[in-house]
């Protein structure tokens, strides 16, 4: 009687789909559909960080043009007024010939001719005056602050694109952890779908034969216990996958409604938001690799390294050359009245020559604690520069390792698929149970769910490694 019961079973379960292999539904046309790529660009999009970084871009590029400008003469124009209560310049005979006799008796001829005809020998002037002043100053040596200087806002320029790409690398590998989390999720209910079919499918087989008192009762107890432990299981990875896609979604900007009541265009209903990803066609790493120096040249921490070694020397040229004399000519042009009675225009052509004499004996202490301050950058780099290298390795060494693991979780869910194939032909010659068939069915979902997650682990440490090396990503998204 058992072996008829098995082979009823067996019969009907030969045609369920393999544990795991439920074939994908079709979106809803309504639905909203996301990869990997949309996700990294959409959390570029909404990323304050981000924003910020970009910003910091552009004001050091602003900074580059402010240096820029001391290339060119510098001009100014001023003006200057005033108003005495008393002339600032008289000048009188008296002041000219002195005080004696002979200029008092003098004096007093001139003042008897002149004073009837309403005539003043005496002079005042500066009792007021108006000045405007324009002028041209061309700097002709500075001692190298403003090559230095232009060449030292040009690093702030790259140093803050490497910072933004850093920012971006970061964010970007938080999106996939999110991400791809999400789609391990949504694989492992694709295997679960195909459990509950196959429980659902033996639980009628199991309770037709019972009726027919081909079965016993603690076969068809054996079967809802594993609908319940299905159950459960399906409970606790719908709320992850929920969770875990509110997440991403949140960390992508991308507007959801919980409530399919209240959804719209803009805030589609979650449950109608999907992922996807193509795990089935993964590439080796043997042309990802790149030498451990070369990876951890082409890193953006090791650019950002050689541009503090170089904006560390710069800034030390910059304060040897302000020991340095200044050279600079220029013109000058101007209206105003001062010490004559009427207005007139002026000009001259100058030079200007500073030497900063009483600075020598500061900067020279301050250019010794530059030069430390350079020393140590590059010590800090040469430290660094290794700490890299061995980065690199490392992530290499993940990168095989999970693909070994790759490959030995595919040897497990190919052994698993023979032993359920296996379970099942046993039991339709009466010495497997269901619960030994069950059992197979179990360890075959609990396969492929380990070697999604072995893709994933694969997937995630490769891109890391890319990321460092700056070769172009070839994995499937």
């Amino acid at each position: 009687m058992t072996i008829l019961v098995n082979i009823l079973a067996l019969a009907l379960l030969q045609e369920l789909p393999a544990a795991g292999m439920a074939q994908e539904v079709e979106p809803a046309k309504d639905s909203l559909l996301l990869d990997l790529r949309t996700c990294r660009e959409k959390a570029r999009e909404g990323n304050a960080d981000i924003r910020n970084a970009y910003l910091d871009i552009e004001a050091a590029r602003q900074q580059k043009m402010e240096a820029f400008t001391m290339y060119f003469p510098s001009m100014s124009v001023r003006s200057m007024g005033f108003y005495a209560l008393d002339p600032f310049v008289e000048i009188g005979m008296r002041d000219i010939l002195g005080n004696s006799d002979l200029a008092n008796n003098i004096m007093n001829q001139i003042n008897q001719i002149t004073r009837p005809q309403g005539i003043n020998l005496g002079y005042e002037g500066m009792d007021w005056g108006f000045i405007a002043v324009a002028s041209v100053i061309q700097p002709v040596f500075a001692g190298g602050r403003i090559v230095n200087g232009n060449r030292l806002a040009q690093i702030g320029v790259k140093a803050a694109e490497l910072k933004t790409s850093m920012t971006e690398t970061a964010q970007t590998e938080e999106i996939d952890k999110k991400y791809w989390q999400l789609i391990s999720l949504k694989e492992k209910s694709r295997s679960l779908d195909a459990g509950e079919e196959l429980a659902e499918t033996l639980y009628t087989t199991v309770d037709a034969a019972r009726r027919a008192g081909l079965a016993l009762d603690t076969d068809l107890m054996k079967v809802m216990k594993e609908q319940n432990i299905l159950k459960s299981k399906r409970k606790r990875l719908e709320s992850g996958m929920r969770l875990a896609k509110m997440d991403l979604l949140n960390s992508i900007g991308q507007p959801f409604s919980l409530l399919e009541t209240n959804a719209t265009e803009e805030r589609p209903f979650i449950d109608r938001i999907d992922v996807q990803a193509d795990l089935d066609h993964l590439e080796g790493p043997e042309s990802y690799y790149a030498e451990d120096f070369v990876a951890s040249s082409n890193s953006t921490e090791a650019r950002l390294l050689e541009l503090s070694v170089e904006a560390a020397r710069l800034e030390k040229k910059m304060e040897i050359g302000s020991t340095l004399p200044e050279v600079g000519v220029g013109l000058a042009g101007g209206y105003g009245r001062m010490m004559s009675r009427n207005p007139r225009w002026n000009g001259l052509v100058m030079a200007k020559i500073t030497i900063p004499i009483t600075d020598w004996w500061r900067s020279s202490h301050k250019i010794r604690r530059l030069q430390i301050k350079e020393e140590q950058a590059r010590n800090q780099k040469v430290y660094l520069d290794n700490q890299l290298e061995l980065k690199a390795q490392m992530l290499w060494e993940e990168v095989l390792c999970t693909w070994e693991e790759f490959g030995l979780a595919e040897e497990n869910v190919e052994w698993s698929e023979t032993a359920y194939e296996r379970s099942g032909s046993t039991l339709a010659s009466g010495q497997a149970t269901v619960g030994e068939y069950l059992q197979a069915a179990t360890e075959l979902q609990l396969a492929r769910d380990e070697l999604t997650d072995k893709k994933i682990a694969y997937i995630t440490a490769l891109a890391k490694y890319i990321n460092m090396t700056g070769k172009p990503e070839k994995v499937s998204e």
